[in-house]
C-alpha cells in the first residue's frame, strides 16, 4: 500500500552500529547518547528529526526510525541504523544491505545543512 504523505527517497545503501561493551557512551549530533536500543539513525541526507521508513526489499520487512545523529561516512553509504532497527529488517548479519527508505514526518524546524557540512 502506498501512503499519500510518504516521501520516497532513492534505494540506498544501510550499514548498522553495533553494541560495543568496551566503548564508552557516544553522543548524537541530536545531543542524546546512542542507544543501540532504539529505534534511531544516523544520515547525511535525510534531516535531523525526520522520521523514516526503512524497508528490506529482501524480505519485507519494514521499520520505523528517527534521524538522530549524522553519519555514515563510509563511501557508498546512505544510512546507519542501530542496532535494533538492524534486527528488525533482520540484516544485521549482512552488515551492509540495500534498503529502501521514505520520509515520513521532517519536523518544521528541521536542521537541513547540519549533517552535509
Amino acid at each position: 500500500m502506498t501512503l499519500p504523505h510518504l516521501q520516497r527517497l532513492p534505494s540506498m545503501k544501510s550499514s548498522h552500529r553495533g553494541m560495543g561493551a568496551d566503548l564508552p557512551v557516544e553522543r548524537t549530533t541530536s545531543g542524546e547518547p546512542f542507544d543501540p536500543h532504539r529505534l534511531t539513525a544516523a544520515s547525511i541526507t535525510v534531516s535531523l528529526g525526520s522520521v523514516v521508513k526503512v524497508d528490506n526489499p529482501k524480505n519485507g520487512r519494514s521499520v520505523r526510525v528517527r534521524i538522530n545523529d549524522c553519519g555514515p561516512f563510509a563511501p557508498g553509504r546512505s544510512l546507519d541504523l542501530s542496532l535494533r532497527a538492524a534486527q528488525k529488517l533482520g540484516i544485521t548479519h549482512q552488515g551492509v544491505a540495500r534498503v529502501n527508505i521514505a520520509t515520513v514526518k521532517t519536523p518544521p524546524a528541521a536542521d537541513v545543512d547540519r549533517c552535509s557540512q
